[in-house]
């Protein structure tokens, strides 16, 4: 027992104190709390702050059906190359620093609690949350709108994932008030899961659509200005015999010279989504602007042909070359933006630093959400501290997983 100012108070280690703040960085980060491990932990060993990891989306190859019609030249194979597509994930590092003094001298749980896990974890905890939404919430390939607030807010963004053919379960994540306001309107809409409210405490509303709806205050609201322009460019694609165009190479980013800002929705004629199982759908692929002018990787194919394991098609009659978007949003609006997707359509990885010597250090996880501890002094600058450090990497390799809405306010 340690004694504070005549009164007995409980010690407990560096390993107690982690397990603390793991659980409220875990309970206040409902965004990123259910996302997928793409990469196993034993892999994750060896990976480095700043360093990077690729993920791997499957090809769906090219299927088609014969009939007699077709004679026995329509059974001849029509060999598809594989072509995945790789998607590269950054590791990244949130971080929280204390005096070495100040942490030791909390030493009962409740001044602990309060003093430092309910203040320096919750905003390790939010800044986290709120980067891995920032640089992720712009990944979508349709996008739905809403003029007055009801059920379409969820019921849209669960139908697009129906149209792109995801499977898995799924989350939509709402701005608070926006939530109010549904409940209040339609609260018996919602169906109940005791293990979803467990999960996400009172952030959760309940489901509908097919979907677990989830408050989350750092969502992004936009304000529309049609002025804005974006144009991308196709550059063509040939087949193996260098006579057939079959698609375009892949758009990452804007053409120079468009004046796009973050969360501007764009929609080019004929430009339709290719579902997750390679289908060419008559859904329209939507453009969301993302930081500096990126947009999600658009990889277009041409009607009927294979290219690039394309998430859009167009018709056989288009050419190469600029191509001008048409603003999708009402100049001079506010928009709430909801997020639809499948649980693991977010990449959370979590890897670790290493031990410091002349340190100590406590690791301590949850469901993936990891956070390292380390508890030390530096004789060159005579000064002690400790620092709260959660290593994670997190991105969503497939927009196709995700539906975003505009809810106007």
């Amino acid at each position: 027992m340690a004694v504070e100012s005549g009164i007995e108070t409980e010690e407990f280690t560096l390993q107690k104190k982690a397990k603390m703040i793991v659980t409220e960085v875990y309970d206040k980060t409902p965004y990123i709390k259910k996302g997928h491990a793409y990469v196993p932990e034993d892999q994750m060993k060896g990976k480095k702050f700043g360093g990077t990891y690729t993920v791997y989306r499957p090809d769906p190859g090219k299927s088609r059906v014969v009939s007699k019609d077709d004679g026995k030249n329509g059974l001849k194979a029509q060999i598809d190359q594989v072509q995945e597509v790789p998607y590269v994930i950054s590791m990244k590092a949130g971080m929280n620093d204390v005096e070495l003094d100040e942490w030791n001298k909390l030493c009962d749980i409740e001044s602990f609690k309060n003093e430092i896990v309910k203040v320096r974890a919750l905003n390790l905890a939010r800044t986290i949350e709120k980067d891995a939404i920032d640089s992720t919430i712009w990944e979508a390939a349709q996008v739905g709108y809403i003029g007055e607030l009801d059920l379409d807010a969820i019921g849209l963004g669960s139908a697009g994932l129906d149209e792109a053919s995801v499977a898995g379960d799924r989350v939509t994540f709402i701005n608070p008030k926006i939530g109010a306001k549904l409940a209040k309107k339609a609260l018996g809409s919602f169906l109940q899961q005791e293990k979803a409210k467990e999960l996400y405490n009172d952030k959760y509303l309940g489901t509908y659509a097919e979907t677990q709806v989830v408050t989350e205050s750092l969502m992004p609201v936009v304000v529309a200005d049609s002025s804005r322009t974006a144009t991308i460019t196709l550059v063509e694609v040939s087949d193996a015999t260098g006579d057939k165009v079959i698609g375009f190479e892949p758009v990452v980013k804007l053409k120079n010279g468009s004046t796009a800002k973050e969360g501007d929705v764009f929609t080019i004629s004929g430009l339709k989504l290719v579902d997750v199982n390679g289908i060419q759908t008559n859904t329209d692929y939507t453009i969301v602007v993302g930081k500096n002018g990126s947009i999600p990787e658009l990889r277009i194919t041409l009607e009927g042909e294979n290219c690039n394991n394309a998430n859009a098609w167009m018709p056989k009659a288009t050419a190469a070359g600029d191509k001008n978007g048409t603003y999708a949003l009402t100049n001079g609006k506010t928009y709430d933006v909801v997020q639809t997707r499948t649980q693991s359509a977010l990449g959370y990885d979590a890897y670790e630093f290493g031990k410091i010597p002349g340190t100590e250090m406590s690791k301590e996880s949850i469901d993936g959400v990891s956070i390292q501890v380390y508890e030390g002094g530096n004789l060159g600058e005579f000064s002690s501290l400790v620092r709260m450090v959660v290593p994670f990497a997190c991105g969503i390799p497939d927009a196709r997983a995700c539906v975003l809405s505009y809810i106007e306010r």
